[in-house]
């Protein structure tokens, strides 16, 4: 799969049977790749349940050629987050996606792509996942802001 800036690639380990992804870009995007990865650094809590598991990065010391003559050089590895959702139908699924949305914006981080292609349905977890984060930023502190105005109100009242 091919994306804005990157390329998808789904690995396996067979010793263990564990899938992970990974997407890889050429060296002119590889500062992609470090934003993304900021993103999932500071959703850290969200990891596992409402994003993938942030891995690392990678620069390949054998770049992969890709059949357009471009080869990728840098990959971000992330866990497994499950297939992305089909049409989305029943009011539950929007709930879920209404939930997973709401939590990275309350983390302080608009995604800016949301859409089918963008989110996955893991059965581990039993709800919606958010992925693709290389448009996504992170707009302040709101979850922290408010922790500090409580407090602040609550000694001068």
């Amino acid at each position: 799969m091919f994306g804005a800036t990157g390329v998808l690639f789904r690995i396996t380990d067979p010793t263990f049977g564990y899938t992970f992804v990974a997407k890889g870009v050429q060296e002119v995007d590889a500062h992609v790749l470090v934003e993304e990865a900021s993103i999932y650094k500071h959703c850290l809590e969200l990891q596992g349940t409402r994003i993938p598991v942030y891995l690392g990065i990678i620069e390949l010391v054998y770049h992969y050629p890709l059949c357009s003559t471009a080869a990728v050089t840098d990959m971000i590895l992330l866990s497994w987050a499950g297939p992305t959702l089909a049409a989305v139908t029943t009011t539950a699924m929007q709930k879920e996606i209404d939930t997973a949305v709401e939590l990275l914006e309350r983390h302080g981080v608009e995604h800016d792509d949301i859409r089918e292609a963008n989110l996955t349905w893991n059965d581990e977890v039993g709800g919606v996942m958010v992925i693709d984060f290389d448009q996504a930023y992170i707009h302040g502190p709101a979850k922290r802001q408010r922790m500090t105005e409580v407090p602040c109100m609550a000694a001068s009242g």
